[in-house]
């Protein structure tokens, strides 16, 4: 694992170059909660995915005037 990516993930872990670009949307099966994203460096053609983990949650507070739709996330298989 390059930690100077996990630290600043705005960079290629293969070649350094910082043209990247992550792919829409994320992806999480069951099992740990956690999802990821691919992602691919234009430069080298390196692809990878950032893995992100549940690390903690917090309630969102809202004026009762204001309601925003939720969109479920799907598993894929």
């Amino acid at each position: 694992m390059n930690k100077n990516y996990v630290e600043n993930p705005n960079f290629c872990p293969n070649c350094g170059d910082k043209d990247i670009s992550a792919r829409a949307g994320f992806e999480f099966e069951d099992g740990p909660p956690q999802v990821w994203q691919e992602v691919v460096c234009y430069k080298c053609d390196y692809e990878w995915r950032d893995i992100y983990t549940l690390t903690d949650w917090e309630p969102i507070e809202r004026p009762v005037y204001e309601t925003r739709p939720i969109i479920k996330m799907k598993a894929s298989n």
